[in-house]
């Protein structure tokens, strides 16, 4: 990315990031983003730098310790139970309103 010697994120670079991503971004949106990313960019910075003691914790805010918990088998569901509980079905499916219209042409 081209930073300018400010440390400012280039318009051209939002414009390419934009164009990566395809995301259609104005010239004027451009100038924008540029402001806040690199905004963005400079708070990560100052995180990289920071100073953090030795044995401090940044794994997060409940240190090291597991908090999944086990993962356990239970009774399953036959078929015909599952669908007892299904508004619709049609022989062994379920029957789900349709999300998209099929076009004419």
């Amino acid at each position: 990315m081209a930073e300018q010697e400010d440390g400012h994120l280039d318009i051209d670079a939002v414009l390419k990031i934009a164009n990566l991503a395809r995301i259609g971004i104005t010239p004027e949106q451009a100038v924008a983003f540029s402001t806040q990313i690199s905004s963005i960019l400079v708070h990560f910075k100052q995180l990289a730098e920071a100073a953090i003691p030795d044995g401090t914790n940044t794994v997060g805010a409940f240190g090291g310790e597991d908090l999944l918990r086990d993962d356990v088998v239970n009774r399953t569901m036959t078929r015909d139970e599952f669908l007892s509980l299904v508004p619709k079905t049609h022989g062994a499916f379920v029957v789900v309103p349709a999300v998209m219209q099929q076009s004419e042409h």
